[in-house]
């Protein structure tokens, strides 16, 4: 069993790293077969694939000719297909979310981080952090503040340190955010900047400025939360972002069911919020993946879609129920759409 499994104590195994040619049916049915039988002999029940370890990353199922953000991969959309076939359905869903910068942007931004300090936070990039402390405040705050978050796999400060001694030197300090209150650390932003540069691009293919996309992640300690530290720290990362020349900026990938992050993006404003600084949120949505047991109408601009799979290799796959969500208040108009999945199999 993977660390997620064993974490979430689950019989669960992973097929990661799928890859297949088109017209491939029945190859991929007997390699998947094939892989949850030898799970099944080690006493697992399911297999995941699109969300697991090393890696392993959502597909789109959506929009295929945009390159996606550096959190999904960029599969052709037989893949859909070809999983479906081999007896997946899909499991859970996200969404991404992506905004033009403005100058009108920029100045609220500026004042949400303001409006943090002044209530009495300090949201620092992670390079303004002591650096014998910085990995270590990071890693004890993004692990509490994803303990229950489905998919959510432990990590040790070693294993952050040595993510951050990677990414660090390409610019992940500058837009990764640690935010405190007196001396203790309340909140947190994984950040990655553009990466678009290492994308291998037909000839004649240039990328727009809503493909130049950085990565976000945020995490904020529950004694913390509804108090704003979330936006101010995405905000401390976006300024970050615009002064070395981002056109666009994404909040990346937030899953289906996860309202409470939701709604402070396409909805209802968040509570004791200004005019002026729900404004800033009033973004266009990219759908990164979806489940099959969640489709929802949501409101927003659809870009894309990614999947992660979950399959039954029982002779019979239990049916997925669908729910059609309520399209959340405070936007201009409804758009149906699917979301950025994994698939399973059970065994």
């Amino acid at each position: 069993m993977s660390a997620t499994s064993s974490y979430w104590d689950e019989r669960l195994g992973h097929v990661v790293m799928f890859e297949a040619l088109p017209g491939t049916t029945d190859a991929v049915r007997r390699l998947m077969s094939e892989a949850c039988d030898w799970l099944r002999s080690h006493g697992l029940e399911a297999a995941r694939t699109g969300m697991g370890p090393g890696f392993d990353l959502p597909f789109i199922i959506d929009e295929y000719d945009l390159l996606p953000p550096i959190s999904t991969r960029q599969n052709p959309p037989y893949y859909h297909s070809l999983l479906k076939e081999a007896r997946f359905e899909t499991e859970k869903g996200w969404v991404d979310y992506k905004i033009e910068v403005t100058p009108q942007l920029v100045e609220r931004w500026e004042r949400m981080v303001s409006g943090a300090q002044q209530s009495g936070f300090r949201v620092l990039s992670m390079g303004e952090v002591p650096s014998e402390r910085r990995v270590a405040d990071f890693t004890m705050i993004w692990e509490d503040a994803f303990k229950s978050h489905w998919g959510f796999t432990p990590s040790s400060e070693a294993e952050w340190a040595e993510l951050f001694d990677f990414v660090g030197p390409l610019g992940a300090y500058d837009i990764s955010v640690i935010a405190y209150r007196a001396e203790q650390p309340v909140g947190v932003v994984m950040g990655l900047p553009d990466l678009s540069m290492m994308a291998t691009l037909d000839e004649g293919r240039e990328l727009s400025g809503a493909e130049r996309l950085n990565m976000l992640g945020i995490g904020v300690h529950e004694s913390a939360r509804g108090r704003g530290v979330n936006l101010a720290m995405a905000a401390k990362s976006y300024l970050a972002l615009v002064k070395v020349g981002a056109t666009h900026v994404s909040y990346t990938m937030v899953l289906d069911d996860n309202w409470p992050s939701r709604l402070v993006r396409v909805g209802t404003p968040p509570k004791n919020s200004n005019a002026a600084t729900w404004a800033a949120w009033n973004v266009s949505e990219h759908s990164r993946g979806y489940a099959e047991r969640c489709h929802a109408s949501e409101c927003g601009n659809v870009i894309t879609a990614n999947a992660a799979f979950i399959r039954s290799p029982a002779i019979t796959t239990a049916a997925s129920p669908k729910s059609n969500w309520a399209s959340p208040g405070g936007c201009d108009s409804g758009t149906n759409t699917s979301r950025p999945c994994h698939f399973v199999w059970a065994t």
